[in-house]
């Protein structure tokens, strides 16, 4: 009996050790500032597949990416088109255009005109939006989730990285967790005019869950990373408000392959 307390004791303080490196891992993205099904925020209510999800909801945030996404346009419900730049990735100093972007507006994000200060309408803000991919996998029943277990992505608005940049220091602080080892309960809230995410500690994933949510961020990589859809850019599109005419340069144009749609077993979903 002795013999197995040692054990579990030298096992659970091997987690603690992995598990504040991940945190740390993850405090590091947000310190200096496609793919999947997603979860809307529209209207400032979360729906998912067409189902209305409660607010606030207990999730996992198994990982999370930096999203630059640049539109020469505003945003129009009736004509949803993909940003004719984008930058995907982990590391927010080296973010560069994806490579199947229709317009690249600069070699790296890091310079980018789109990507200073009082480059957006009006002089104000920018004109590439800064977001935030999340994947998670929903908590409500932590028994449930296995390997199959269905993981949705979230986007994290310029206004709400603020309220997603403290959770993770929180987490890193407080818990000496990473988001995967935490169950986080994300709401809407009303601000302004708008809605902004909200992230408040619900409690740590059980030590017995953790590989299957490490497990389960592994996997998720590919969708976190994937670039946006195509779309057929309309001439209109190409003579709309781009990047200053003395600073463009001129590029090939690729035609993005189509994505391919993994063939995954799902079990359940928020």
């Amino acid at each position: 009996m002795a013999r197995a307390k040692k054990s579990e004791s030298k096992e659970l303080a091997n987690w603690d050790e992995d598990l504040a490196k991940y945190a740390q891992e993850a405090a590091d993205k947000e310190s200096s500032s496609g793919g999947g099904n997603y979860m809307s925020t529209k209207n400032g209510n979360f729906t998912y597949k067409g189902d209305d999800i409660p607010s606030p909801f207990p999730t996992i945030v198994l990982d999370a990416v930096f999203d630059n996404a640049y539109y020469p346009d505003a945003y129009d419900d009736d004509n949803p088109a993909s940003p004719i730049c984008f930058a995907i990735g982990d590391d927010e100093k080296t973010l560069q255009p994806h490579p199947d972007c229709s317009d690249p507006q600069s070699d790296f994000c890091e310079g980018c005109w789109a990507n200073k200060y009082k480059s957006g309408d009006n002089g104000k803000g920018k004109a590439c939006k800064n977001q935030r991919r999340l994947a998670l996998v929903a908590a409500d029943v932590l028994d449930d989730i296995d390997e199959n277990a269905e993981v949705a992505m979230l986007k994290v608005s310029p206004t709400s990285l603020k309220f997603w940049g403290g959770y993770v220091k929180k987490i890193t602080q407080v818990l000496k967790r990473p988001p995967f080892a935490v169950i986080a309960n994300v709401s809407l809230e009303p601000e302004k005019s708008y809605h902004v995410l909200q992230f408040e500690i619900g409690g740590k994933v059980p030590n017995n869950m953790l590989g299957t949510m490490r497990q389960l961020s592994e996997s998720c990589q590919e969708d976190l990373h994937a670039g946006y859809p195509a779309f057929e850019e309309t001439e209109e599109a190409t003579t709309s408000k781009r990047r200053p005419a003395s600073k463009k340069k001129a590029v090939t144009k690729k035609k993005a392959a189509p994505k391919k749609k993994a063939v995954v077993k799902k079990k359940r979903k928020f």
